[in-house]
């Protein structure tokens, strides 16, 4: 069979993750900063985890609601 080749085909499902954030004052108990984001879901949690924390941390950083020591 001339001009027959194999193929394959492949597919990806991708379960998105959203994460909402809502920072508060103690003081008066008031809203000061809040975000989300929306991440691709992977079965090491942990990884997930950390890399959305550092994500957060740099997002607050930028937005001067916290700074480096």
């Amino acid at each position: 069979m001339a001009g027959l080749y194999p193929t394959s085909s492949y597919t990806k499902e991708n379960v998105i993750v959203r994460v909402e954030f809502n920072l508060y004052s103690t003081r008066d108990e008031k809203l000061v900063w809040s975000g989300e984001s929306d991440t691709v879901y992977e079965k090491n949690f942990e990884r997930l985890g950390k890399g959305y924390a550092q994500a957060l941390a740099k997002q607050l950083e930028k937005d001067k609601v916290i700074r480096k020591k």
